[in-house]
């Protein structure tokens, strides 16, 4: 009976969405309203937990009568596989999403501010249409409470190898809690729009919810990219794969917004722009939505297929396109910007939203040109790295240079002066140190990394002087130190990398750089879902007696029937060195790859920075909302 429950449950939290979307159209007391507007908030929420409980229940229990279940578990999965194997699948995957945002719906409904309080119930009743929309897509296409009548199966499918990983069981949510936050900021920003008091209060107002969306967002890209390092055996931390582009589309525009957010603050200029923004920011969620769900693109990510739901899909996209068109006719219409001049400041925090832009719209380009040219013109056409390499490398380090600049001006500072030079010798001072460090390591130098580097230094010292010489720059600061040290270490591993693969037998040795690398056996492990073959791999350095032990392994997964790689790594503060054991060649050899990939680390500490940063500024930020 758990699952009817959960559907009864289900069906009730959407009457009460209705409820939520309807009571603000009513003739009541405004404050009336908004009363009632958060009870069936409370309700919807509460109908729904329990509704999600009772059916991740099922999954702990594994029963086999509910369809998920079956698809998606095994009783041979470790607990903590079986719980995220709730959101492994479509259903479970949509039924996450729209659980998060009724927990946003309640944070909007508890929230206090002066400005917000007069646009929340009807922020919330927006938010009640998305959630009636894709709750009804979830019901009629999608329905997680499906049984097997009158037999089920005997066993489970069990969950996608390659989602069988701790990063997998935090990189959905996080991204769903940074789509839903964008939904939340498109919410406030339509009603915003519609009652014209889009303006320099209201951007102080919603800045929090931006740039908790914003964090978000980037913890969940964060974890997917060390996911894809550890588990897809390729040695790469990012692919620009379609589902990778998918997330990265709206962190771009969440990037956007929260700039000009600050410029509007400021100024009260730019509201089009702003509006645009976070109209997209929304958009391009449902966009990566579809893209992920519908089977329209091939790719390592895309783990759960459905054109016929894709269908339903791509018709909300739409739906949400056209919405966003006449939501910018409106502001447009209403908006009565004046021309005066902007502060320097002002202008390269400007300058860094368009560059935003212009990186989403390469982003965009890349990754739907593929689906049009096969729809339209019945071409196969393939874009990959270097196409996104060579348009964003130099826009990322110019969006670096403006972020320097802006740092260091104030209101008073506009022009070259003795701080300005005293900044220039001390980040040539540590460029020279840097340098320094890669002569010693033996590594050769290139024009590109002294370029980064050079891009690189001057940000992180720039923003380290903000954060010493003002106290309430600190979180923006830290902000833009991870962005400088995500820079350096992503065009150093890039740089710097080697990569070696041979056709090894147990007993020989072979050589890379200042390695030995010998195979020195094959064993069999076996684990509760799984069997393997492992790789006794040992290298030592010739140079400085460093001795380390790697065991990769070949998976065979008995609930599926799944072969999958699982590498070895040694992790290191200033390189990894990673390990991948092949497939057999013959009797008794085997494929073996070692990759030496100096500053990889880096890249994801740099991302925790600029989470760090994230986490002070929305702090201080909803500090100041609350007041």
């Amino acid at each position: 009976m758990g699952p009817e429950i959960a559907f009864i449950l289900f069906i009730l939290s959407m009457l009460s969405a209705g409820g939520v979307m309807l009571v603000p159209y009513s003739r009541l007391n405004p404050e009336v309203i908004l009363t009632l507007s958060r009870r069936m908030a409370y309700l919807q929420m509460c109908c729904l937990t329990a509704s999600v409980l009772l059916l991740l229940w099922a999954f702990i229990e594994s029963d086999l009568t509910v369809q998920i279940v079956a698809r998606y578990s095994h009783a041979t999965m470790p607990f903590m596989y079986r719980v995220c194997a709730l959101w492994g699948g479509h259903e479970g995957a949509l039924l996450l999403w729209i659980w998060i945002l009724t927990a946003y719906a309640c944070v909007v409904a508890i929230g206090r501010h002066h400005v917000l309080d007069t646009l929340r119930s009807h922020a919330l009743s927006i938010l009640a249409l998305i959630y009636l929309a894709l709750g009804s897509f979830l019901v009629i296409t999608s329905s997680p409470f499906a049984r097997f009548l009158p037999a089920s199966p005997d066993s489970g499918q069990g969950l996608n190898p390659l989602l069988q990983d701790v990063g997998m069981v935090m990189h959905p949510p996080m991204l769903y809690v940074g789509y839903v936050g964008l939904s939340v900021v498109f919410a406030f920003t339509v009603i915003a729009v519609l009652r014209n008091q889009v303006n320099a209060q209201f951007a102080r107002a919603i800045q929090s919810y931006a740039w908790f969306a914003w964090g978000a967002l980037t913890v969940g890209i964060i974890l997917g990219s060390w996911w894809a390092y550890r588990e897809l055996g390729w040695g790469g931390w990012w692919f620009w794969d379609p589902v990778e582009n998918a997330s990265f589309m709206p962190w771009l525009a969440a990037l956007g917004l929260l700039h000009m957010l600050m410029v509007l603050e400021r100024t009260s200029l730019w509201i089009v722009w702003t509006v645009l923004l976070a109209a997209l920011g929304f958009v391009l969620s449902l966009m990566g939505t579809f893209l992920v769900r519908s089977g329209i693109l091939v790719s390592v990510h895309a783990f759960a297929e459905d054109p016929q739901r894709g269908l339903v899909l791509l018709l909300y996209f739409g739906a949400s396109m056209i919405a966003t068109c006449l939501l910018l006719m409106r502001c447009a219409s209403q908006s009565t910007e004046s021309k005066r001049p902007l502060a320097v400041r002002v202008r390269w925090m400007a300058a860094g939203s368009v560059l935003s832009m212009v990186s989403l719209l390469t982003v965009v380009i890349g990754t739907l040109y593929p689906l049009i040219a096969q729809a339209f013109f019945q071409e196969k056409v393939s874009v990959g790295a270097p196409y996104f390499n060579q348009i964003l490398t130099p826009i990322f380090l110019l969006s670096a240079v403006l972020s320097s600049c802006a740092v260091q001006v104030s209101a008073r500072q506009q022009k070259l002066t003795r701080q300005w030079l005293q900044s220039a010798f001390w980040i040539v001072m540590l460029e020279c140190v840097v340098l320094g460090l890669i002569f010693l390591n033996h590594q050769p130098i290139t024009l590109k990394w002294v370029l980064a580097s050079t891009v690189a230094v001057a940000l992180a010292y720039s923003s380290l002087m903000s954060v010493y010489q003002r106290r309430a720059s600190w979180g923006m600061g830290w902000a833009h130190v991870g962005f400088a040290v995500v820079i350096l270490a992503a065009v150093s591993v890039s740089e710097f990398e080697t990569l070696s693969q041979w056709s090894l037998q147990p007993g020989e040795v072979v050589k890379q750089g200042d390695w030995r690398i010998h195979f020195q056996s094959i064993s069999t492990q076996k684990a509760s879902n799984y069997r393997a073959r492992e790789a006794h791999i040992d290298l030592v350095n010739t140079q400085t007696g460093e001795r380390l032990m790697l065991k990769p392994q070949q998976r065979l997964y008995t609930d599926s029937g799944t072969a999958l790689a699982k590498v070895a790594i040694d992790v290191g503060v200033w390189r990894d060195i990673y390990v991948a054991l092949g497939q057999r060649l013959n009797q008794n050899q085997w494929a073996v790859r070692v990759m030496i990939k100096p500053g990889v680390r880096w890249v994801w500490y740099g991302g925790v920075l600029m989470v760090i940063g994230m986490w002070m500024v929305y702090l201080r930020r909803a500090q100041a909302r609350e007041v």
